[in-house]
């Protein structure tokens, strides 16, 4: 499962009587959303729509409560702690896919 370890270490300062997505789920839509293509949080909902199975068998998220809803992605995206999420991004990178430190790697396909 690729979520778990992409994200598990970024700060959830949500209420916990209030969550029904995990934010490694939550950020995992959207980092397929984005590298899809897509622009705005409700292109991310849409991609997700489409592609909830894929989601759940490829990329092995649970899903338990469904997809997360435009306004939950929205809140997310907005309590997150930007140089946080920077660092635990990069930390995965340079250590689940071995890329060497003060690499340059393209995400959208271009040199």
């Amino acid at each position: 499962m690729v979520e778990g370890i992409l994200f598990e270490q970024v700060e959830d300062s949500r209420q916990d009587w209030k969550v029904k997505h995990s934010i490694s789920e939550i950020l995992m839509v959207v980092m397929c959303g984005v590298s899809a293509g897509e622009r705005s949080i409700y292109g991310i909902r849409e991609f997700a729509r489409l592609k909830e199975q894929w989601l759940r068998d490829v990329i092995g998220l649970k899903l338990p409560n469904g997809l997360p809803s435009y306004d939950t992605v929205r809140r997310v995206l907005g309590m997150l702690d930007p140089k946080q999420f920077q660092s635990v991004f990069i930390r995965w990178i340079e250590e689940e896919l071995d890329i060497p430190v003060g690499s340059y790697v393209s995400l959208d396909g271009k040199v």
